[in-house]
């Protein structure tokens, strides 16, 4: 008998605490870039079309507050041009390559809700995201103009990339917004506007290519790159919980 009330508890604290859960799976198609301080028309970046997805767990602090948490795939590509011409008789040569950088990535996401109407809430969150880095692939652009006449290249170089040139853990600030549509009691369609931005620098200062050069080395000063992101989340997710009076869920008390 002591065993039977023990295990009814455990199974009422289960679903106290699975009532202020929900899990929800999300895609999400966004336009990546890399912010650096190299302005140079030797090298030329531009925001490219790129994607993941992933899933979320969701703890609810109060009414109105999540926190929100999970794990992401997220490909960051970037694609770019580059000028090249050695001597002042020749053609000036353009090159153009992609960059990609594939992430696992874990958000750590306060979030915060507003009813619009019956069904409809608006949304707001942000905090950190932590990433991991599986794949860098690609190429960089490491270059030296001529002192005598900088429109001339005096070294060039376009190593292919490694996932040694980048940091393996980085650290994003990430803010988004948008909307939550309750479909019926324990599903939920969400979608919102995400922007973030990496914190830390993307590549390793410390690498350097098979000739002995630093990745970050560009006309003879060293080069930041901040990963940045414009992304539109779409996904759907699930409450736990029924409406009863042991653990009636937030959203039967809406």
């Amino acid at each position: 008998m002591k065993k039977a009330l023990l295990f009814l508890a455990f199974l009422c604290c289960v679903s106290a605490s699975l009532a202020q859960v929900t899990l929800g799976v999300y895609y999400f198609p966004s336009k990546t870039g890399i912010l650096t301080n190299n302005y140079d028309p030797q090298y030329d970046s531009k925001n490219t079309f790129a994607g993941g997805a992933g899933m979320n767990v969701d703890f609810r602090l109060d009414r109105a507050t999540i926190f929100q948490t999970g794990l992401f795939y997220a490909s960051h590509n970037q694609k770019f041009t580059s000028e090249l011409q050695y001597h002042p008789t020749d053609t000036a040569t353009i090159l153009k390559g992609k960059r990609r950088l594939d992430y696992i990535k874990v958000p750590l996401f306060l979030r915060v809700s507003h009813k619009l109407t019956k069904k409809t809430d608006f949304v707001i969150y942000g905090g950190p995201q932590l990433g991991y880095l599986i794949k860098g692939a690609g190429g960089n652009v490491i270059y030296t103009r001529r002192e005598e006449d900088p429109n001339l290249t005096a070294f060039y170089d376009l190593p292919p990339s490694k996932n040694e040139y980048y940091n393996k853990f980085i650290i994003d600030a990430a803010i988004g917004a948008g909307l939550d549509v309750y479909l019926s009691q324990h599903f939920t369609f969400n979608t919102s506007l995400k922007f973030d931005f990496g914190i830390t620098n993307t590549l390793n200062k410390k690498a350097k290519t098979n000739a002995d050069i630093p990745v970050t080395y560009y006309d003879n000063y060293k080069q930041f790159y901040h990963n940045y992101t414009f992304a539109l989340l779409l996904g759907v997710t699930y409450h736990f919980g029924n409406d009863h009076l042991l653990s009636p869920t937030m959203r039967g008390r809406r």
